[in-house]
């Protein structure tokens, strides 16, 4: 039975094996059952169980893969002056300054599911994963898939 991933950064539950680096991730990880994966959302590299669900890398490709983001449009936050290109394709629908430390966030809508109140909601539900953050004393993600259960 495979329990879903949850990233310690930004939340996102899809994850990609990552590949094996170091003598403790190839000979110490497997006998404690742990395995190197990688938060599609925020590209945060960490483990996890062996019966944890991720995805298998795609074959050839060493980096993360920003070829989903195209092929599932999906709403997104980006810090601003970070990924400009990331939000190449979506909506701007609005920016959001944290409270505490001041950084400023784009949250970009594919054009076909871009809707104003939707993207009210998720700033509220960014502002509360912000204020968290620093709560916990954690860096902000660069990059936050945004939940789907407001579309």
């Amino acid at each position: 039975m495979l329990r879903r991933y949850q990233c310690l950064d930004c939340g996102g539950s899809d994850a990609y094996r990552s590949r094996r680096r170091t003598f403790l991730e190839n000979y110490i990880l497997p006998f404690l059952l742990l395995k190197p994966v990688r938060c599609a959302n925020c590209f945060r590299r960490s483990y996890a169980s062996v019966f944890t669900a991720a995805r298998e890398r795609a074959s050839g490709h060493n980096g993360p893969q920003f070829a989903n983001l195209v092929e599932q449009p999906k709403a997104i936050v980006v810090k601003k002056g970070w990924g400009e290109a990331v939000l190449a394709g979506l909506r701007e629908m609005g920016t959001l300054r944290c409270d505490r430390c001041g950084e400023e966030f784009v949250i970009g809508h594919p054009p076909k599911i871009a809707d104003k109140k939707t993207a009210e909601k998720q700033a509220h539900w960014l502002e509360r994963l912000l204020a968290e953050d620093h709560k916990h004393e954690k860096k902000h993600a660069d990059r936050i898939e945004l939940p789907q259960a407001y579309f």
